[in-house]
C-alpha cells in the first residue's frame, strides 16, 4: 500500500518480521527507517496478537493490504492488473471483491464474460 493511504488506528494485513504468516495488524504509527548510513525510508510500526502475547514490530508500507492475501487479479471490464501494493483499492461491501481503481467494475456487476 501507499504509505498515503496507511492511516494510524487502522487494522490491516501484513506478513510479520516475525514469520508468523499473514497477520491482521494494527498500525502504531508511521516512521522514518534507517536503511543504511543516512539513508531513509518510510515504515509503519505495528502491533499484533500471536500467541496470547503483543507484538511490535515495523515494516515498509508495501507489505501491508486489506486483505489476508495480495491479489492481483485482472478487471473484467478493462483488464488492467489490479495490484493491491501499486494502487488504492476498495473491496466492495456487498461481493467483497476489489474494485478496478480504473473504472470501479466488482463483483456485483459482472457479467460473466
Amino acid at each position: 500500500m501507499r504509505i498515503e493511504d496507511i492511516q494510524e488506528g487502522s487494522y490491516l494485513y501484513c506478513k510479520t518480521a516475525e514469520g508468523n504468516g499473514m497477520q491482521e495488524v494494527r498500525v502504531i504509527e508511521k516512521v522514518k527507517v534507517e536503511v543504511g548510513y543516512d539513508v531513509w525510508d518510510d515504515g509503519i510500526r505495528y502491533m499484533y496478537y500471536f500467541n496470547g502475547q503483543i507484538h511490535d514490530s515495523i515494516q515498509h508500507p508495501d507489505q501491508f493490504t486489506q486483505t489476508k492475501s495480495f491479489r492481483k487479479p485482472k478487471c473484467y471490464e478493462c483488464d488492467l492488473e489490479i495490484n493491491e501494493n501499486k494502487y488504492k483499492v476498495e473491496l466492495c461491501n456487498m461481493c467483497k471483491w476489489l474494485k478496478c481503481p480504473r473504472d470501479g467494475a466488482c463483483g456485483c456487476n459482472y457479467r460473466g464474460h
